[in-house]
């Protein structure tokens, strides 16, 4: 179902283009640092999409991406944009996440969980957690992974505990509803140590589309859950945001703020016109995607919109920032003013303008001063705009 909604969306974007930004910041420039090429999408313009996040660490870059129709993970330098590793993989890398911790990295495939040592690629462990579908995000905890199980022909969605050492399922919580359902996203608090488990529910003639929210302990045990309800589309729940008191998330065409121990609604915001995903927090802000082609800029405290930026066909699984800009990826590469929404520059790969079919396709990464993309034609290094950690 996500899937489906942002291929339709991104389609819209290859073919009718994008608008939204001031036609002075079209005509500025990132600086491009590096470029790798070893992406294809031949016949296929989002053929060679990377759903997960590039993650940064020790000056490592760690990218999942396709070239002729063979998935790949691969370490880079970030300095260079020299192969550090390349693994092969067995089927699509379907987590919307890559996770690091003390020399390892977690990501899921479609039908497993697994770890790879950081400096080489080898596999340490892999772990079956049943047959998911769709993009699924992993979480960790000092001592652990937690994976929602999505598969939809599934009436019990399953959330894993899995031990980050060994790979041993520690224990699986089935969830039930009305109706089959699916596990969209899943979150943790580090400083209460909940988990927070979303579920999309299958649609019915009585109540229409429904989601429903678990908030668990290390144990496995509910300690609240909430059930909500939007007639007008499917809907799922979009990733975990905490800070203070409060959990914030999407759900349908609302957004929610709830306070994380009760599941007490302290906020919510509801767009009417599309679906929320993809939330971030900076400062005292939290920044929203919407599948109508907006961002979304909220005061945390009580859920005034501040503002209000249209992008026009805007993936909304995820958004990524530094110091200064927000960037957003829709085919173009965006970034945003954190404060006010200005768009401040607007770009597509090098040589979009004979090859209409090479576009900008992965989520944002953000560090060292740098940010990465994953293109149809190649993997792009741009110095980014403000301070990164």
């Amino acid at each position: 179902m996500i899937r489906i909604l942002l291929f339709c969306v991104s389609l819209l974007q290859v073919f009718f283009g994008c608008s939204g930004c001031e036609s002075e910041d079209n005509k500025k420039e990132f600086l491009l640092l590096w470029q790798t090429e070893p992406t294809s999408a031949i016949g296929d313009p989002l053929g060679s999409r990377s759903w997960a996040t590039p993650l940064i660490v020790n000056n490592i870059v760690y990218i999942s991406y396709i070239k002729d129709q063979q998935y790949f993970i691969s370490a880079f330098g970030t300095q260079s944009g020299n192969t550090v590793w390349t693994r092969p993989l067995s089927r699509e890398l379907s987590s919307s996440n890559v996770l690091y911790d003390n020399g390892r990295i977690y990501y899921n495939l479609h039908d497993s969980v697994l770890c790879l040592d950081a400096q080489d690629g080898n596999v340490v462990w892999s772990t079956f957690v049943e047959s998911p579908n769709g993009i699924r995000n992993l979480i960790m905890s000092s001592d652990y992974i937690f994976y929602g199980n999505a598969y939809y022909d599934k009436l019990n969605p399953d959330l894993f505990k899995i031990s980050k050492t060994t790979g041993q399922v520690q224990w699986k919580k089935a969830f039930s509803a009305a109706n089959r359902s699916a596990i969209t996203s899943t979150g943790y608090d580090k400083e209460i140590g909940y988990i927070y488990t979303g579920l999309f529910i299958e649609p019915d003639t009585v109540f229409g589309n429904q989601s429903q929210v678990f908030c668990l302990n290390q144990d496995s045990q509910i300690v609240w859950s909430r059930k909500f309800n939007w007639q007008g589309a499917a809907v799922s729940v979009g990733s975990f945001v905490f800070t203070n008191e409060k959990v914030m998330f999407g759900t349908g065409t609302e957004l929610r703020a709830l306070n994380k121990q009760t599941g007490d609604t302290i906020w919510s915001y509801d767009c009417k016109d599309g679906m929320f995903s993809g939330q971030i927090t900076v400062g005292t802000k939290v920044y929203a995607g919407n599948s109508n082609g907006s961002i979304y800029c909220f005061d945390i405290t009580t859920g005034k919109l501040i503002w209000k930026q249209f992008l026009f066909g805007s993936l909304s699984y995820q958004l990524s920032n530094d110091n200064k800009a927000l960037y957003a990826c829709n085919g173009d590469l965006w970034a945003l003013d954190l404060n006010s929404g200005k768009v401040i520059l607007r770009i597509t790969p090098p040589g979009h303008d004979t090859d209409n079919n090479n576009i900008f396709l992965s989520p944002v990464g953000v560090g060292d001063g740098k940010i990465f993309i994953v293109g149809t034609r190649a993997i792009y290094c741009y110095a980014s705009l403000g301070e990164t950690e």
